[in-house]
């Protein structure tokens, strides 16, 4: 029986091509993944992420339905386009139609970023210049103070599921200065779970990753208390 354990739910853009492998890959003992997906535009946009969330609602109901313990939206750029306060909505929403846990991709990721007592970072995003000036404002409102930005400027989004691991590195590298405490590099689009350990190594501070964190969160909002190797000091020393 698979996900004997934990049956995390997903809701994901339909371009994304990366965050479930990553997942497969990862996952604990016991712990099952199951996504529905939501229709884009085809260009990343903040009106096109706009227009993408109004399927949310169909996505959560369909993961009610597969019987999921823990749902997370996992689009970061959304919360971006739909500005303060909707991540928060969004999760209380769901408790009331289902009963069930849930996190956004920006909600779990500032909440990595605080376990790790990070308040100054440095971040590296893939997204358009017309997205990544959300960026700074939005972390800076929840608490954030963001020393250095560093983005890609890809705004064909199934571009972004084609980076290859080594420009992820690269973005997290040049994105890092001296003053931040941790590097956070933004979106469940991009290929970062296999360059966290040597990017924390060589930076020698760690490294946040939207999905790395999307899956710290949902397996501490369903108590399964495990460690994950090889993915960052988020879920080896606090899983």
């Amino acid at each position: 029986m698979f996900g004997w354990r934990l049956k995390i739910g997903i809701l994901t853009p339909a371009n994304n091509v990366v965050l479930e492998p990553e997942f497969y890959r990862h996952l604990p003992e016991g712990v099952a993944v199951y996504t529905t997906r939501m229709l884009t535009s085809g260009t990343h946009s903040l009106e096109g992420l706009v227009a993408m969330e109004r399927n949310a609602k169909r996505g959560v109901e369909e993961l009610a339905a597969t019987a999921v313990d823990v749902i997370a939206y996992a689009c970061l750029s959304t919360s971006l386009a739909k500005g303060l306060g909707w991540s928060e909505t969004f999760i209380e929403d769901v408790r009331r139609a289902t009963g069930l846990p849930a996190t956004t991709a920006a909600t779990a990721t500032m909440d990595a970023l605080r376990e790790l007592g990070v308040k100054r970072v440095a971040i590296g995003t893939p997204f358009p210049d017309s997205i990544s000036v959300t960026v700074k404002p939005f972390f800076q409102k929840y608490g954030f103070r963001v020393v250095a930005e560093k983005n890609l400027n890809v705004s064909d989004e199934k571009e972004i599921g084609r980076i290859a691991p080594d420009a992820i590195y690269g973005l997290g590298r040049d994105a890092d200065v001296e003053e931040a405490q941790a590097v956070c590099l933004l979106a469940t689009d991009i290929s970062t779970l296999d360059v966290i350990e040597g990017l924390e190594s060589d930076l020698r501070k760690p490294v946040i990753t939207t999905n790395q964190a999307i899956l710290w969160k949902l397996l501490r909002l369903a108590g399964v208390q495990t460690c994950i190797p090889h993915v960052g000091r988020l879920l080896a020393e606090r899983g």
